[in-house]
């Protein structure tokens, strides 16, 4: 698998050197505060998680595929997380969290985003992905809109800190996904492609 990098991000595959940063994003609130899923508690929980995810990458048929996204300093701030991979029917939902607080801004929202669809369409070969959206996460729902299907809204779906909350759920298609880089290229990814980033996608 040929793994894309951008402008400001690299995205290689997580190794065991990494999974003490993983665990302390893990028990970070505010990297899983809008990860959908459940939360691990226990560190033992969360250390069969983060070598679940070094083995998972093992494997070219694995249910997952996790990402680790990095700066051009090589700083490690992030993950991409491909999870319930059906390769019969060409689907997969799709996380995004960044780890580092210096690194949360729009840009690298959107570049991680991007990257993300351009493994799942280029490399994985899957027909959609999809996405769950808290209602009150803004940042993530201004990226997806701008690119993704809104298919609905699960009601009160999930319970988190104390409530039971809204997740909005996103399709992307692979049919949609170079009008997307089209438009993309002249607006919020100009410069990354002015500087040969990605227009092999194109």
């Amino acid at each position: 698998m040929k793994i894309p990098n951008g402008r400001k991000i690299q995205l290689r595959k997580p190794e065991e050197s990494d999974v003490v940063k993983l665990i302390n994003w893990f028990q970070d609130p505010l990297f899983i505060k809008y990860l959908y899923g459940s939360q691990l508690q226990s560190m033992n929980e969360l250390n069969q998680h983060a070598y679940q995810i070094l083995n998972q990458n093992a494997k070219d048929t694995s249910a997952g595929l996790t990402l680790l996204m990095e700066s051009k300093e090589q700083e490690a701030f992030g993950l991409i997380m491909f999870n319930h991979i059906n390769w019969k029917d060409r689907n997969a939902e799709l996380n995004i969290a960044i780890g580092e607080p210096q690194f949360r801004n729009s840009f690298n929202g959107i570049e991680a985003f991007i990257l993300a669809l351009i493994v799942g369409f280029c490399e994985l070969n899957l027909h959609k992905i999809y996405g769950y959206v808290y209602h009150n996460n803004a940042n993530s729902k201004h990226i997806v809109e701008r690119a993704g299907v809104y298919e609905g809204t699960l009601r009160k779906h999930y319970y988190r800190d104390g409530e039971f909350v809204d997740l909005k759920v996103y399709s992307f298609f692979s049919a949609q996904f170079k009008d997307l880089l089209l438009n993309l290229k002249d607006n919020v990814l100009k410069k990354t492609f002015q500087q040969g980033y990605l227009n092999e996608y194109l």
